[in-house]
C-alpha cells in the first residue's frame, strides 16, 4: 500500500482554513503491511477545492454532518469521484482529527489481517477507511462484522486511551444492494456499514464545477512543483468541454501531466485519444461487438477506410465487450472477473478506466450458476 499524500482531489468548503494546517500524527507506529496512514499537508489558498454545485453543497453538507457523528459512514460513487478524498475530510472535520486516519484498499487485504493483534493499533482513536469495500471477501466480511458487532473489539487504544474506539468509514463503486440480493455481499454487514450514507456524484453531473478545479489543481500542483504559469487556452478550452469519464481523478491526473511535462500538445493528444476510443465503442451496437464489416465501414464515413483503425476498432470493441460481459457475469466483483479473464487485477482496472465501462448492473447470466467463492489470490 502507498501512503496516501491528500493531493488527488482536495474538498471542503472550510478547506481553505482547515486544510491550511497538517493533522497532528502521534509518533508512527511499527509498520505494518497494508496499512496507509494519510496526513494532510497543507493545501493551497484559492477556490473553493468542494465547488460550488448544488450537487457538491449537498456533499458537503452531508460531510459536516456525518463529522461530528460517530457511525459509520458509507461512500459511494463512480471510480474516480474521489471517495478517499470526502474520507479524509470527515476525519479532519471530526472530534477525531488529531488522531490517524488509517486507509485500507479491501482488495488486498490477507483473509487473516482482522485477526492480528497489532493490525490495527495504528489506528488508536481515530478513523479506518476501508477502500473499495465491495472487494473484500466473504471471510473477511464476517470478521469485519464480528468487530463491528463487538464495540469492545474495537477499542484499540493503550491503557492512556481506555476509550479509544475506531470510526469506520467504507467506500465502493459497486453495487453493494445488488452484491446483496446475489449473496455476495453480506446483507448484515452492508446495513452496519450504511448508518449514514454519502453518495458523491460523477463531474459529468456537477461540470461548472471544472473551472474552479481547474485552478484549485493548477495552484496546487504547481506550487509542489515550483511552477505557477497559466493553462493554454486550447487545453483550457477542451478541459471544459471534455466529458471526464474518469471524472475529478482524471482531470487531476491530466493537469499533474501537463505540470510535469509542460507539453500541452501531448496531453491534448493523450485526452482526444481516449475521447476517441470511448465514442468508438459506446457508438456500436448494443452488444459491443460490430454486426458486420459493412457497420465498421459505416463508422470510418464510408469514404476512406484504414484498415489498422479499423481492427483496433473492432479488437477494443471485442475487448469491452468481453470485458462487461465477465463484469456482469460476477456482479462487478473486478478481481474475480480478472482471474477469469486470465489478466492482472490492475490491467483490467486499466482497461475498464480507458474503454470508460461504468459499473455492471446487468443480471447473471443464465449459463454460469452464482460463484461465492472469492478469488485466488496472487
Amino acid at each position: 500500500m502507498k501512503v496516501a499524500d491528500d493531493g488527488s482531489t482536495g474538498l471542503g468548503a472550510h478547506a481553505g482554513s482547515q486544510l491550511a494546517h497538517a493533522i497532528l500524527l502521534p509518533p508512527p507506529p511499527p509498520r505494518v503491511p497494508h496499512l496507509a496512514l494519510a496526513e494532510a499537508p497543507p493545501a493551497p489558498a484559492g477556490p473553493d477545492p468542494f465547488g460550488t454545485s448544488r450537487a457538491m453543497l449537498r456533499v458537503e453538507k452531508l460531510v459536516e454532518q456525518s463529522a461530528a457523528s460517530d457511525l459509520p459512514v458509507l461512500l459511494t460513487g463512480e471510480m474516480g469521484v474521489g471517495t478517499e478524498r470526502i474520507a479524509r475530510e470527515i476525519h479532519r472535520r471530526s472530534p477525531r482529527a488529531h488522531e490517524p486516519l488509517v486507509e485500507l484498499h479491501c482488495a488486498c487485504l490477507p483473509e487473516d489481517f482482522f485477526e492480528r493483534p497489532s493490525a490495527l493499533e495504528a489506528v488508536g482513536g481515530g478513523s479506518l477507511f476501508l477502500e473499495d469495500i465491495g472487494e473484500l471477501s466473504s471471510v473477511l466480511q464476517d470478521k469485519l462484522l464480528q468487530l463491528l458487532r463487538r464495540r469492545d473489539a474495537l477499542r484499540l487504544g493503550s491503557a492512556d486511551h481506555p476509550h479509544n474506539e475506531v470510526r469506520v468509514i467504507a467506500a465502493t463503486h459497486h453495487d453493494l444492494p445488488l452484491a446483496v440480493q446475489a449473496g455476495t455481499f453480506s446483507a448484515d454487514l452492508y446495513y452496519r456499514l450504511n448508518m449514514l450514507h454519502i453518495h458523491v456524484p460523477p463531474l459529468r453531473a456537477h461540470p461548472e464545477d471544472i473551472p474552479g478545479l481547474l485552478q484549485y489543481f493548477m495552484q496546487e500542483h504547481g506550487s509542489r512543483e515550483g511552477w505557477h504559469g497559466e493553462l493554454p487556452q486550447d487545453l483550457r478550452a477542451f478541459f471544459l468541454s471534455y466529458e471526464w469519464p474518469g471524472n475529478v481523478s482524471e482531470l487531476e491526473n491530466a493537469i499533474q501531466r501537463f505540470i510535469t511535462l509542460r507539453d500541452p500538445a501531448y496531453v491534448l493528444e493523450e485526452l482526444e485519444a481516449q475521447s476517441e476510443r470511448a465514442r468508438a465503442t459506446t457508438d456500436l451496437p448494443p452488444s459491443g461487438r460490430p454486426q458486420s464489416a459493412s457497420a465498421l465501414l459505416e463508422h470510418g464515413g464510408g469514404y476512406r477506410v484504414d484498415l489498422k483503425e479499423i481492427g483496433r476498432h473492432a479488437s477494443d470493441a471485442a475487448e469491452k465487450a468481453a470485458i462487461m460481459d465477465m463484469l456482469s457475469r460476477t456482479l462487478g466483483n473486478k478481481k474475480l472477473a480478472a482471474q477469469r479473464l486470465g489478466v492482472s487485477y490492475k490491467a483490467l482496472l486499466y482497461k475498464i478506466h480507458d474503454f470508460g465501462i461504468a459499473e455492471a448492473r446487468a443480471g447473471r447470466s443464465h449459463e454460469e450458476p452464482p460463484d461465492h467463492t472469492s478469488p485466488q489470490r496472487t
